[in-house]
């Protein structure tokens, strides 16, 4: 399940918990899509909540990814995992954006809210 919280204008939301499939993606999709679109390029704190990434689910992120790669700003990925922090810093050799793990919520959000792009 992917539940999206938008924080202000460049601050997107995401908390991942149990099964995420791709069609947790279909629904969320639209949304950001609509936000790119309002506010312009987002920055995004990922909540990791124990997710369970289906194949189908893997996939629709990275086809998000490469779609909309111009308006992904640095993101901070929050779980207290050890393979968090692995996938994290697996993502920052893939993704042109800042990826950082956190294991506090309120530490994310104070990095993404820094002046620093």
């Amino acid at each position: 399940m992917i539940n999206v919280h938008f924080k202000n204008n460049n601050i997107t939301e995401l908390e991942l918990s149990g099964e995420v499939t791709a069609q947790d993606y279909e629904k969320i999709t639209p949304k950001i899509e609509k936000r790119f679109s309002d506010n312009g390029p987002q920055k995004f704190i990922f909540l990791m909540k124990n997710p369970k990434f289906t194949l189908g689910a893997a996939l629709a992120d990275i086809k998000f990814d490469l779609l909309h790669f111009k308006n992904i700003g640095k993101t901070a990925i929050v779980g207290k995992s050890g393979l968090i922090k692995g996938i994290t810093k697996f993502v920052n050799i893939l993704y042109p954006v800042k990826v950082k793990h956190f294991k506090r919520r309120d530490a994310g959000l104070a990095w993404l809210r820094s002046v620093s792009p």
